[in-house]
Formats: structure tokens, C-alpha cells, sequence
């Protein structure tokens, strides 16, 4: 029943901790009720073999896709690998035998119940997939190699932003806790990105500081909400919650993500230039709603774009980061390219590459294909031009009529109308004619 009426059917090649069925426990979690219901003895652990063991190439995992796309032709398939060294080889083999789906597990979540031992990779987030080449598969697979995450939601997606007029960028930059020296690098670095558009009146920039609740309510407000907004201060993931640090009138105030999103919602795109403003799944927090962090929750509230940072960043490398995101969106990037170029600047400049990976981007769209902030101009095509010396001939053969022909050459080229048996008449030849 539940193969031919699923929407989705997992193929799990790697399998975590868990009290069903074929999960893998340490001794000491195997309780008596957990015994009952794995016909085993309490205190002894249990081992994760699969219900069926017989995959041990592509070729048999190819097999048993096709056998579940003929049982079930409306799901999708989905393949469960675990997050390691290596994996991009093996997901390029799971994407040539048609799975619809790759889960790479290992990075987020989890119930915390595998032991040490047990623990391989854990821990390593998406961008830091690795093949058999000498770089990452994201800095490996062209410059423009992207990392996205889209949320997979039950809400429906809100219509697109009718974007009009300048770009409006709001620089939110609370006083808590940045010293000012480094307020004014950062703000340097941001205004020079972004300073071509300005200039030409293509954007105008605002900055909000000091920042409370109630001052980003009033700026985020309106019927011309922020096409970008940008928050630079402290942020963190702590007791399973996101939160970012705001100005009070008493001290610094911590904001949970479940209050800002409200107030962020409006903007087309979100950039958290914060420590773990993209963080889900820290080791002391238990395994919770993935919109407990600021990034997901952001773009669950729908915001259609949000950068934020898994780990804790460098500050020199955050401000070269969005300096050459910026930079890259003024010229009219798609956000894909422009995070791609930041990531390769900070892989080929830092001596131990730690801040690379650290961006994570989330897009919420009703399409799929590269996000802009504003639409591309579409490409005018290039009339045709003749080369110098180029020749060509148009001949009216027996009953045949040319009328209204019109023919250009360039310098040096050579037009010819030849009438054999038929009629010609208004022509235009430039240049050379015959």
C-alpha cells in the first residue's frame, strides 16, 4: 500500500541512530521497551543492517530505482548517502542511475544517539562535497558553481516582488558589541561595492544605527519595503534557536528568529553578515524545527533570498566576502555567481582556506533558474554586419521577380543583381553594385 500511494520513497545507503527497526544503538540506550520492540536484550547494542542487502554496485542501486519507478511511476525516488569524503563521486553515480533525489546526510539534525566511534564526517555542511580532484566540486565545476538550499515547505510560495525604480538597500547596524573602528571598515567595503550603482542612480543606500525593534519595524514598513537588507552585527545559535543582537534602551537584547522574521519578511533578500546566522543543529542542542534558525526561517517567512553563515567567521573574511557579493550583484549577477565569485576569492586568498564554505544560501521561488535582484535587461541582438570584402549575389532566373530588395555591404565589399530571363526592380545596392 504504502509503495505504489507515496509521493516520495527513500533509498537509505546510510542510516543514523534510532530505536526502530534497523537503527544503530550503543548498548547502554537499549532499554527494555527498546528490547521488546527489537526482539533483543537490554544492555546489549544493535547493529544497522538494512532490510534487504543485496546493492553493491551503481548498477544494482540503477536496478532497484527502475523497479520502484514501475511500481510507483508518480513518486519520486530519493537516495540516502551519508556526508563523507568522496560522496560526489558517488552521488555522480546516483544521479546517472535516474534517482530524482540525493540526500547527503550527516551535517544537520539527527537524534545524537550513534556513538563516538560510530561519528564519521559528521558535521560537514553541503559546499564541502569533495570528488576525486585536487579542489572542492563547488571550485572544481567552473567558476560559477552554486550551493542552494530551497525549502521544501506545506505554505504556499507569495508571488514574486514587483520590483520598480532604484535598488533600495537598508544597512541595519546595531551598536552592540562591534567596536566602531571595525563599523567603519565594514561600511567602506559595502558603500565601494555598491558605489557604481549608486552614482548612476540605479541605488540608494540607507543606514539604520542604532537599531531596535521598533526603529527596523518603522524601516522595514511601507509600500516600498527594502529590496536588500543588510545586518551587520552579532549573531548566534544557542539552546536550539537562532538569534541576532539589536540595540535596547537598557543593554543589548538578543532577538530569536521567531520574532524577526516578521520584521525582515518584507525584503527581497536578506543578508545576515553575522556568526551563525545560518547555523541549524549545533552539538549541544538537540535536533529540532529547521526554522529555528535565522536563515530558514527567514526565507519560510518569505524573504526569496538569504545569506547567512553556518560557523563563525573571520571578520576580514566576512567583509571580503560581501564586498565581492556586492560587487558582483551591482554588475548585474545573478546571487549564484555572485556568492560563487566570494567563495573562490576567499578559497584562493586565505593560506588555510577555512571561510570559503562558511556562506549559505537559501532561495524560496515559484521557478526554478538563477535569482536576481533586479530582472536582466534582455540582450539586444547585434544586426549583422557585412565584413570587408565580403561579395554576394542575388540572381532572378527565368520567370522569376525580385522586388523591394534592399542590400548593404561594408568597405571594400561587392553586391551583384544578375537578371537571367526574369525581373527586378526596386532594388537598393550600397557601395559597390554591379
Amino acid at each position: 500500500y504504502y509503495l505504489v500511494n507515496a509521493r516520495e520513497l527513500q533509498i537509505k545507503m546510510a542510516q543514523g541512530a534510532k530505536p526502530g527497526e534497523g537503527g544503530q544503538l550503543p548498548g547502554r540506550k537499549v532499554y527494555p521497551e527498546i528490547a521488546k520492540v527489537r526482539h533483543s536484550t537490554p544492555g546489549v547494542g544493535l547493529i544497522s543492517p538494512p532490510p534487504h542487502h543485496d546493492i553493491y554496485s551503481i548498477e544494482d542501486l540503477a536496478q532497484l530505482i527502475h523497479d520502484l519507478k514501475n511500481a510507483n511511476p508518480l513518486a519520486r525516488i530519493n537516495v540516502k548517502l551519508v556526508s563523507e569524503v568522496g560522496v560526489g563521486t558517488v552521488a555522480a553515480g546516483v544521479a546517472k542511475a535516474h534517482a530524482d533525489v540525493i540526500l547527503i546526510s550527516g551535517h544537520d539534525g539527527g537524534t545524537g544517539a550513534s556513538p563516538q566511534t560510530a561519528i564519521k564526517h559528521a558535521g560537514l555542511p553541503w559546499e564541502l562535497l569533495w570528488d576525486e580532484g585536487p579542489t572542492p566540486m563547488l571550485l572544481g565545476r567552473g567558476a560559477t558553481a552554486a550551493c542552494v538550499r530551497r525549502l521544501d515547505l506545506a505554505q504556499a510560495i507569495p508571488p514574486p516582488r514587483q520590483a520598480a525604480g532604484p535598488l533600495r538597500i537598508l544597512a541595519v547596524s546595531p551598536r552592540a558589541g562591534i567596536p566602531d573602528e571595525l563599523r567603519q571598515i565594514e561600511r567602506a567595503a559595502r558603500a565601494a561595492a555598491w558605489a557604481p550603482m549608486i552614482e548612476r542612480g540605479l541605488a540608494h543606500m540607507q543606514e539604520l544605527s542604532p537599531v531596535t525593534r521598533e526603529t527596523l519595524a518603522r524601516a522595514t514598513a511601507g509600500d516600498h519595503p527594502p529590496d536588500v537588507i543588510h545586518y551587520y552585527g552579532h549573531g548566534r545559535y544557542s539552546g536550539g534557536e537562532g538569534a541576532l543582537l539589536l540595540d535596547d534602551a537598557g543593554a543589548a537584547a538578543w532577538v530569536p528568529a521567531a520574532a524577526l522574521a516578521p520584521l525582515l519578511a518584507p525584503a527581497g533578500m536578506v543578508v545576515l553578515h553575522a556568526c551563525q546566522g545560518a547555523m541549524l543543529g549545533a552539538e549541544d542542542t538537540p535536533a529540532t524545527d529547521m526554522r529555528t534558525a535565522l536563515a530558514p526561517a527567514l526565507c519560510a517567512a518569505g524573504v526569496p533570498i538569504v545569506l547567512g553563515m553556518q560557523f563563525t567567521l573571520r571578520t576580514a573574511a566576512a567583509n571580503r566576502m560581501v564586498a565581492v557579493i556586492y560587487q558582483a550583484l551591482a554588475e548585474g549577477r545573478s546571487v549564484e555567481d555572485a556568492v560563487a565569485f566570494a567563495r573562490r576569492a576567499l578559497y584562493v586568498e586565505e593560506p588555510d582556506r577555512v571561510s570559503w564554505y562558511v556562506p549559505a544560501l537559501y532561495l524560496r521561488a515559484r521557478a526554478g533558474g538563477p535569482a536576481y535582484l533586479r530582472p536582466p535587461a534582455p540582450r539586444q541582438a547585434a544586426e549583422p554586419g557585412r565584413p570587408a570584402g565580403a561579395s554576394q549575389a542575388v540572381v532572378a532566373r527565368a520567370g522569376g521577380a525580385i522586388s523591394s530588395l534592399r542590400m548593404r555591404g561594408g568597405s571594400g565589399s561587392r553586391q551583384v543583381v544578375i537578371a537571367e530571363g526574369g525581373s527586378i526592380s526596386g532594388v537598393d545596392v550600397s557601395n559597390h553594385t554591379d
